[in-house]
């Protein structure tokens, strides 16, 4: 979870090899998904 939301940070931070990206404010449903999703990897 991150404070930086523009694009090139995302995309930096997943060729760094995160494995799901958020930014602040949460979105409680995004966050729920976003789990789900990490968690079968």
């Amino acid at each position: 979870m991150t404070a930086f939301a523009f694009e090139h940070d995302r995309k930096r931070c997943m060729e760094a090899g995160v494995d799901a990206y958020m930014t602040k404010p949460v979105d409680f449903t995004e966050l729920v998904s976003l789990i789900g999703e990490v968690s079968r990897s």
